[in-house]
């Protein structure tokens, strides 16, 4: 009976952690599905292109489910796209298409993103497009493919734009995750008083082992 009242407490800490992360994180979450919905769709509208996976991408990275730096970011990706296409399709038009040339393409593509000092998201950017470059969209007539640099453009512009018009508050993501702390602490220092107070041993024991379920 005991093990069953376990399973039944753990399983009701399982949904109400859940539900407090989707409480969390529920404005950034929809923030990022509007806006790779939205760059798609403008993508398709604005240049005509069938397939904008480009455009999803970028606003996906641009804006995260994360709070800050969206500016930097939408940058980023936009370079990552550009030098990472332009590289790649200059690779294959040399060398070919085929898993050798995958990994050459994008071991020179990663290898010219740490020379010049990229971030890890630009890292990813450069290599996300020469394998799209190679594997997907190889060039037939010309060293660039402008459709995935337009297409990254939309989605980081219309990342930053959603960023700037609804913006995520952090001061009130940070104080909703640390309040359920806070209180913890507080009723572990009542308990820990009032064994102090009545030299209760088990209760002192309660609230030690108390405290350290905090450090989860």
């Amino acid at each position: 009976m005991g093990g069953v009242t376990s399973q039944a407490s753990a399983l009701q800490d399982f949904l109400r952690g859940g539900i407090d992360r989707l409480w969390d994180r529920g404005w950034p979450v929809l923030q990022t599905a509007v806006a790779v919905g939205l760059a798609w769709y403008l993508s398709s509208v604005i240049f005509g292109h069938e397939q904008p996976v480009f455009a999803s991408i970028a606003a996906l990275i641009s804006l995260g489910v994360s709070v800050g730096r969206q500016w930097k970011r939408a940058l980023q990706v936009i370079l990552g796209v550009g030098s990472g296409i332009a590289l790649a399709s200059f690779l294959v038009l040399v060398v070919g298409a085929g898993p050798l040339q995958m990994v050459l393409v994008v071991g020179l593509a990663l290898v010219s993103a740490v020379f010049l000092g990229a971030e890890p998201l630009l890292m990813s950017q450069v290599g996300i497009s020469a394998i799209t470059a190679v594997g997907v969209e190889a060039p037939s007539g010309g060293l660039f493919s402008p459709e995935r640099l337009l297409d990254a453009l939309v989605g980081a512009c219309v990342a930053v734009i959603i960023n700037v018009l609804f913006p995520v508050d952090p001061e009130r993501r940070i104080e909703r995750s640390a309040r359920p702390i806070f209180d913890e602490l507080a009723a572990t220092l009542e308990e820990t008083a009032v064994a102090l107070e009545n030299v209760d041993s088990e209760r002192a024991e309660s609230a030690l082992v108390r405290a350290r379920r905090t450090d989860d």
